[in-house]
């Protein structure tokens, strides 16, 4: 397993960044580049620290956190192919959601985008 697929994509976690989620993660996405290897192209990476910072890379489980700070999570299901997350913007039970991803993490910024939009 690779750090990209323990955090939010690039264009995910500069939506989370744009919607007010904290920039103050483990991870961050990076500029990484090899002057010394020419042909290179530079890329963007996640990374615990280089410069310069792009926006944080949250990890499931920072997600998380976030979310059960703000009640939102009301209840985490799995299966093979599909993660779901039912939720309640308002904590009202009869107003709750569902969320669906392929990944925890992409399932829970797709949460967390919802609560902060």
């Amino acid at each position: 397993m690779t750090l990209v697929q323990l955090v939010t994509d690039l264009a995910t976690s500069q939506r989370l960044r744009d919607a007010g989620f904290p920039q103050d993660t483990a991870l961050r996405w990076s500029m990484q580049y090899e002057p010394h290897i020419p042909d290179v192209e530079p890329m963007w990476i996640p990374v615990a620290f280089n410069e310069p910072i792009l926006c944080a890379a949250p990890t499931a489980g920072e997600l998380e956190e976030w979310l059960i700070e703000k009640g939102t999570i009301e209840y985490i299901m799995s299966s093979e192919s599909e993660v779901g997350i039912l939720y309640s913007p308002d904590k009202r039970v009869n107003n709750c959601r569902n969320v669906r991803a392929h990944t925890l993490v992409s399932a829970l910024a797709a949460l967390v985008l919802a609560v902060a939009g």
